[in-house]
């Protein structure tokens, strides 16, 4: 990945542990469209402020 590809705010071990817990959760959504809603949330949430 580039530098800057992701947010620095937020410790690598800390965001790893947030989207592994929410890919886990994705088991329980009731549709794969959910699950994919729930990638996007969690890319979004990977990347720099703008």
């Amino acid at each position: 990945m580039r530098t800057g590809a992701f947010r620095e705010d937020v410790a690598p071990e800390e965001l790893a542990a947030y989207s592994l817990h929410a890919v886990a959760a994705a088991g329980d959504l009731p549709s794969q469209d959910a699950a994919h809603r729930l990638v996007t949330v969690i890319l979004a949430g990977l990347r720099p402020a703008t």
